[in-house]
C-alpha cells in the first residue's frame, strides 16, 4: 500500500503472505483460519473457512486488507459491511437468518419491540387471530398473537422470526353459555 496519510498504518502477515491495514499489534495470525483476526477475536472464535466470502458484498475474505467480523452462526464479513448492516437495519445473517445480536443483546432490545406493537393496536379484523411462526434465533415453532409488524418467539423471546400462517382461536363459551347448552 502506498499513502501519504502519516496515519496510514499496514503490516505484512507472513502466515498470510499479504498486506493488512492497520497496526500488527491490533491483529494476530489464526492457523486454523488461515486468517488474520483482530486480538479481540482471536480467542473467542469458531475457525471460518478462509476461502469464504463476505456475506455481505461478496468479496473474498482471503485477500481482503479489511479487518473481518465472525458472526456467532460461523459466517464472517468485512468489519465494514458488518457496521453498515447494523446502521441499514438488518441485524440477522443473510445466509442463514440467525441475529446478528447475541441473547443479552437481544433481550435488551425486545422491551422496545414489545413497546412498538403495544402502541400499535391491530385492526379489528384482525383480533384474536394467533399467528404460527418459526424462530431463526432458536429453529423453533411457536405461536404468538398475530401483528403486521412483527412475532415474538415464545422459546427465547426473539422478534427474529418468520410468519408461516394465521388463524383465528376459536373463542371458548363463557360459564352462562355452557350451562344454557346443557339445559
Amino acid at each position: 500500500f502506498w499513502s501519504d496519510d502519516e496515519t496510514f498504518k499496514a503490516f505484512h502477515c507472513n502466515h498470510c503472505g499479504l498486506c493488512r491495514r492497520g497496526k500488527k499489534e491490533d491483529y494476530k495470525h489464526c492457523h486454523g483460519c488461515n486468517l488474520c483476526l483482530t486480538t479481540s477475536l482471536i480467542d473467542n472464535h469458531t475457525c471460518t473457512n478462509p476461502d469464504n466470502d463476505c456475506v455481505i458484498c461478496g468479496d473474498r475474505l482471503r485477500d481482503s486488507t479489511i479487518a473481518l467480523h465472525l458472526l456467532s452462526c460461523g459466517h464472517s464479513l468485512h468489519m465494514t459491511c458488518f457496521q453498515n448492516s447494523l446502521k441499514n437495519g438488518l441485524h440477522s445473517c443473510p445466509l442463514c437468518r440467525k441475529s446478528f445480536l447475541g441473547q443479552a443483546e437481544r433481550e435488551e432490545m425486545s422491551p422496545l419491540y414489545d413497546e412498538a406493537l403495544a402502541s400499535n393496536q391491530m385492526p379489528e379484523e384482525f383480533s384474536g387471530y394467533v399467528a404460527e411462526i418459526s424462530c431463526n434465533d432458536c429453529n423453533k415453532k411457536s405461536e404468538a398473537p398475530f401483528h403486521f409488524m412483527g412475532h415474538k418467539c415464545q422459546n427465547c423471546s426473539s422478534y427474529n422470526t418468520v410468519f408461516l400462517s394465521k388463524y383465528q382461536r376459536e373463542e371458548s363459551p363463557s360459564l352462562d353459555e355452557a350451562d344454557e347448552e346443557a339445559t
